[in-house]
């Protein structure tokens, strides 16, 4: 059986998720979220019913009002709602029933944090400090990184490449002045001449794909740089370095090393270069500065730093339980007399800005007041200055002044 993909181009329609949701919708699959269930139910509609119905080319579906729903602790008053959500994910790809779906299945509260830019929504956390992770668009982020890759572009070379040659072995089977021995010469030629001058192009195609998905899983914080497994991959890599033995390493070996170590192509590439000149012994070390983490090409000779790659933000440092109640025990007292703004500047070192409002709607305060009313803008620049993240001029330049 065909897939819904496969289907959809045939008949010369848009394939991509989007499309697909909002013609899943017209069907009368609700809750489309591009699961194999849902495809193949899609497909033999379609194929039973005849050709699909085509998408919608430039805006997005009306939207529907939902009946209105009881406040409940994730959706919290003031934050435009429900509604405010779904118009806010249909701007983004989304339509009214994939929104819906996302809403019941993740949580009003870090959907509103992604799409709407809300945060410290309450709901979701755990001893009154911890905050779950905001939801990822998948479709959408693996859609930007893809394209952004140039896989398209190398694919569609070496699409043409490919039909050039298949042409030309055609046309030697094909002739029949050629004696058999001639016509074996000549197809052998041209598979040597093919495998030569796709080699770079297949290679390339590799690597890309492997950063693609690399970046995805740092993205989605499924590979963690620092666990046991990268670390054994990292050092792995560094013995083949220094041996020599990946100066001729294909972009298959490469996209391999990038997917078991999180290590860019090009970060692997750069060493490999840097490693075949005289003179020069290249290590590659994780390193976690404090800002990012991520990886440096060193020079072992002279400790000169030659190329690094930032793979994700500085974990915060590990507290003990002890810490963490103390803190929050801390945080209790002072929001008795403090303002936000205060608790937000004194906390900033030891709390992230989710925990802060999490910590503050749960307190005396809070459930005295409500939420902060200072502008959610306003809050993380404050936040971010109060970290060093920034400066007070960097802060007001980015508030016009």
């Amino acid at each position: 059986m065909a897939s819904i993909v496969d289907y959809l181009k045939q008949q010369n329609q848009p394939s991509d998720y989007t499309s697909r949701a909002t013609l899943a919708t017209s069907k009368g699959i609700q809750n489309y979220t591009g699961t194999a269930a849902q495809n193949t139910q899609l497909l033999q509609m379609l194929q039973s019913g005849g050709a699909p119905t085509p998408a919608p080319a430039s805006s997005p579906a009306p939207i529907q009002q939902p009946t209105p729903a009881a406040p409940t602790s994730t959706q919290p008053a003031g934050q435009g709602g429900e509604q405010e959500l779904i118009n806010a994910m249909v701007a983004k790809g989304h339509t009214p029933e994939t929104a819906r779906g996302a809403i019941a299945g993740r949580g009003y509260a870090d959907l509103a944090r992604e799409y709407l830019g809300a945060i410290g929504v309450p709901g979701g956390t755990t001893a009154g400090l911890g905050v779950s992770q905001p939801t990822i668009d998948l479709p959408q982020i693996y859609q930007s990184l893809y394209q952004s890759s140039g896989i398209q572009e190398r694919t569609a070379e070496l699409e043409k490449m490919d039909r050039s040659y298949t042409e030309a072995r055609a046309g030697v089977n094909d002739n029949p002045f050629l004696s058999e021995a001639t016509r074996v010469g000549r197809i052998a030629k041209l598979e040597q001449l093919y495998n030569e001058r796709t080699a770079n192009i297949r290679g390339e195609i590799a690597t890309k794909k492997a950063d693609v998905e690399t970046q995805l899983n740092l993205q989605l914080k499924q590979f963690d740089i620092n666990s046991q497994q990268a670390q054994q991959s990292l050092s792995q890599f560094n013995t083949l370095l220094s041996a020599g033995a990946l100066d001729s390493a294909s972009g298959e070996d490469i996209a391999n090393i990038t997917r078991s170590t999180g290590i860019s192509s090009a970060m692997i590439q750069s060493a490999i270069a840097a490693k075949k000149k005289k003179e020069t012994n290249t290590q590659l070390v994780s390193f976690d500065d404090g800002t990012n983490q991520g990886f440096a090409i060193v020079d072992q000779n002279t400790g000169e730093i030659i190329k690094t790659q930032n793979v994700a933000a500085s974990k915060p440092p590990a507290s003990t339980v002890s810490d963490t109640k103390n803190t929050r025990q801390s945080f209790t007292e002072d929001a008795r007399t403090q303002n936000f703004p205060d608790l937000l500047v004194k906390y900033a070192s030891v709390m992230t800005l989710e925990e802060i409002y999490a910590a503050y709607l749960n307190s005396e305060m809070g459930k005295k007041y409500g939420k902060p009313t200072e502008d959610p803008r306003e809050v993380k620049l404050l936040y971010q200055v109060a970290r060093g993240e920034i400066s007070a001029d960097e802060a007001r330049e980015e508030l016009g002044g």
